[in-house]
């Protein structure tokens, strides 16, 4: 169960105690040990929050064990990777296949060329 700070709205001490949930209007009934009185103790938001990354608890990949994004993304950069999804190898395949184009559309032009120079140095003969 978690583990909840309430504050005694009487004379402010603060305790823990644990709840299946946080109540929905944040004040739960407990008797205040320090004041010996029985009102309302209001529900304290955590002060601090952890905002762990999915790697947090350390996950193991191609490239070794990692404990959070950091560090992967440092070795990722000092190794000089990359990280690919669905858009960059999109990307790339459109560039592949341009390139490809391109070098067809090119290697027909020097043929062209290179056959117009030959014929233009023939001499035909006259009939």
């Amino acid at each position: 169960m978690p583990i909840f700070d309430i504050q005694c709205e009487v004379c402010k001490d603060i305790r823990e105690i644990t709840l299946p949930e946080c109540p929905d209007n944040y004040k739960v009934k407990s008797g205040c040990d320090t004041c010996n009185c029985n009102s309302d103790f209001e529900v304290l938001p955590p002060l601090t929050s952890m905002q762990a990354d999915s790697m947090w608890s350390g996950v193991q990949n191609q490239h070794g064990y990692f404990t959070s994004k950091q560090s992967y993304n440092k070795f990722l950069k000092d190794n000089n990777y990359e990280r690919a999804d669905r858009s960059t190898y999109e990307e790339a395949k459109k560039k592949s296949k341009n390139r490809l184009s391109d070098h067809i559309k090119k290697t027909a032009k020097a043929k062209e060329k290179a056959i117009a120079d030959v014929i233009k140095h023939i001499d035909l003969p006259n009939d």
